[in-house]
């Protein structure tokens, strides 16, 4: 009797012990992840910066797999509502003169020149690239075309306006 409580109370540490390395695996994770992330905590969606799980990985010091395990089903909340750990996970689109823009950038630029365009001549997919281009964005006219309809709007003539 005495052996058998000896080595489930040997059990029960050894699962204590491995709570506490998983509980600071987590820190160490989500402590990378918010000060690559805080642009985006601190202004919002469309701020986001490109962050890889390897970038991560190096960061902690821990193996690509441990962290991707790290953020599956795990959730992050902030006052712009609750995402996937793993939606910041954000990969590079274009090229700016500063640096790089996310897709999520590049899909609020994408909207916001499709939404100031003339509606009765509006932009093809090369025109928008080329209006991106005077930004100081570089990206190519496939990538617009794959952001656009990602999102959901209408090519050139399905936004055209009649009088």
């Amino acid at each position: 009797m005495k052996s058998y409580l000896k080595e489930q109370l040997g059990k029960a540490r050894q699962l204590q012990q491995l709570l506490r390395e998983r509980q600071q695996t987590l820190l160490q994770v989500f402590q990378a992840l918010v000060i690559h992330q805080e642009p985006f905590f601190r202004l919002g969606p469309g701020h986001k910066q490109p962050l890889k799980l390897a970038d991560l990985a190096e960061e902690t010091g821990l193996a690509i797999s441990t962290v991707s395990r790290a953020l599956q089903h795990k959730a992050v909340g902030c006052k712009w509502g609750c995402f996937s750990a793993g939606s910041f996970l954000v990969g590079e689109s274009a090229f700016q003169a500063a640096g790089t823009v996310t897709e999520e950038r590049l899909q609020q630029l994408i909207r916001q020149t499709i939404q100031g365009e003339d509606k009765r001549h509006p932009l093809s997919d090369q025109a928008i690239c080329e209006a991106l281009e005077r930004q100081g964005i570089h990206t190519a006219r496939r990538t617009v075309n794959k952001y656009r309809v990602k999102m959901g709007i209408p090519a050139k003539s399905g936004r055209k306006e009649w009088e």
